[in-house]
């Protein structure tokens, strides 16, 4: 997680005595993971970012979203923030909170009086409009590797973590270069050292790229950029090491398309109730997919701790819905006619 990384920053000194570690300080890594940091950096380096608001109060809300139509991101400022009210709250997802409409925006701030989040637009994109840039800074900051990804579909849907994927990105709206362009000019305004995952998405109104956020740690798709032919951990072990010059090595990534499957069908339990999946379709891209995640032959234990996870999920969402039926049926008793 973000709180991991940061803990490695702040103890930086003590810890690299032992290991070897990337040289960011504590508080050159706050400007990249902390939400609000991140914002008012971005904007003094004219690097698109949705319009957002920190840590408001009922006054302050009310005022910003008369500007702002929904709907709204509510996020913690990193992933695992202590202080965020997303983490004690029963959610299975910690990441993020999206609220339609205006009131029940204003109804959580003043309830939480000031929560330590901040609140942004939600522009339109969402699945297949969400691009990331993963690559490695050396330790004068410069991006020495990239690659780019498509996440074509999501869980929670447009805004959680990739569950079907390509590698590099092929049918986005404008050129991959581009997102490794604008990778470059964000690293340019940081100082930062280390192995990066960037979230953008193009927002189909502006037909503009908007940084969404930094990962400053490794991330769930990596092993997708290793079956594509980029060993990014190796990369980053010999730029640490100096075992390699990380800036002469040639990158030739095979296009792949990638499955969670865990993620996949949490999805499709999910959405079950809403909309009709399309199963078809569906098979069709399982088939069509090369690299997955936790699936090895060679190693079968993630996939199979991987596979119990989703048949509790299962149960439990089924047991969910019989409740929910049981106290329907409760409420709504059946009347009978009179003799």
């Amino acid at each position: 997680t973000d709180r991991f990384s940061i803990f490695l920053a702040k103890y930086h000194k003590r810890l690299s005595r032992r290991y070897l570690l990337w040289t960011n300080s504590y508080e050159s890594l706050l400007q990249l993971t902390h939400k609000d940091q991140l914002v008012q950096k971005c904007l003094a380096h004219d690097i698109s970012v949705p319009r957002s608001i920190t840590q408001p109060d009922e006054s302050a809300i009310k005022q910003w979203v008369r500007n702002v139509p929904p709907p709204y991101f509510l996020k913690p400022y990193y992933l695992a923030d202590p202080n965020s009210p997303l983490i004690n709250e029963k959610l299975d997802n910690k990441k993020n909170r999206i609220f339609q409409d205006k009131s029940s925006l204003i109804d959580y701030v003043s309830r939480l009086g000031k929560p330590a989040v901040i609140v942004q637009e939600m522009l339109e994109g969402g699945d297949g409009f969400v691009f990331d840039c993963y690559g490695l800074c050396d330790q004068h900051g410069d991006v020495v590797a990239a690659a780019t990804h498509t996440r074509i579909r999501q869980c929670p849907a447009h805004r959680g973590v990739t569950c079907y994927g390509e590698i590099p990105a092929s049918n986005a709206p404008f050129s991959p270069n581009d997102l490794i362009t604008e990778t470059k000019k964000l690293f340019g305004a940081f100082s930062y050292h280390g192995i990066f995952g960037v979230e953008w998405l193009w927002d189909k109104k502006t037909e503009k790229l908007y940084l969404i956020d930094v990962n400053t740690r490794p991330f769930s798709t990596i092993s997708h950029l290793n079956d594509c032919g980029f060993n990014l951990p190796y990369l980053a072990l010999c730029e640490l090491s100096g075992e390699a010059d990380v800036a002469q090595v040639d990158i030739n990534l095979e296009h792949k398309f990638w499955i969670d499957f865990t993620k996949e069908l949490l999805r499709i339990i999910g959405s079950g109730r809403e909309t009709q999946y399309r199963w078809i379709q569906w098979l069709k891209e399982i088939f069509g997919a090369t690299s997955f995640a936790y699936w090895r032959s060679d190693d079968m234990l993630p996939a199979m701790v991987m596979m119990q996870r989703i048949i509790k999920t299962g149960l439990q969402e089924t047991l969910v819905e019989r409740s929910s039926i049981k106290a329907r049926g409760k409420a709504d008793p059946v009347l009978e006619a009179p003799d």
